[in-house]
């Protein structure tokens, strides 16, 4: 009875530690969550200011038929159709950042999650060994992402759009 009593006191210790594993690499799993939201935020604002762009140069293009045509109008319709794609631009860039981050969340919550299992059946001394080798890769160490260059220092500029307002302004000035 004592032998059957150990066993089922070793079996709910290795129960209790794959709950606690859950626990753990929930956070993970939440912050993936918060991670996809915001990239599917910042989707449809690209969505929104590419429609609009796409709508101001298309209407344009339609104008250029008409009877009445105006250069003036033209130019300003597509310089702020240059405008909007700096924000969509940037929208859809940390759409992709957010969608990173998701993937990578969820990469080390499954990680964390099949880690306990994985080393449950080996020898206490090896399990301490690779756990002292992981805490350095999970615990505050986001080498593997910064090292791979995920995180852009890349700033939007706005170089482009100056280029196009400088070469408008003669156009502009001499209609």
């Amino acid at each position: 009875m004592v032998q059957d009593l150990q066993t089922k006191l070793e079996e709910a210790k290795r129960l209790v530690n794959v709950i606690g594993n859950v626990g753990v690499t929930g956070n993970y799993q939440n912050i993936a969550n918060e991670h996809k939201e915001t990239a599917n935020t910042w989707r449809v604002l690209a969505i929104i200011f590419m429609v609009v762009l796409s709508g101001l140069l298309v209407y344009t293009i339609w104008d250029v038929s008409s009877e009445n045509y105006d250069w003036i109008k033209s130019i300003i319709r597509i310089v702020a159709a240059a405008a909007l794609s700096y924000p969509a631009t940037y929208a859809a860039k940390e759409s992709s950042k957010h969608r990173k981050l998701e993937t990578l969340n969820r990469k080390l919550e499954l990680e964390l999650a099949s880690l306990t299992p994985f080393i449950e059946m080996l020898p206490e001394d090896k399990k301490r060994d690779i756990k002292i080798k992981l805490v350095e890769k999970y615990f505050g160490n986001n080498i593997e992402y910064e090292k791979n260059g995920d995180i852009s220092k890349e700033e939007l500029s706005l170089g482009g759009f100056e280029k196009l307002v400088k070469s408008l302004i003669p156009i502009v000035k001499n209609s």
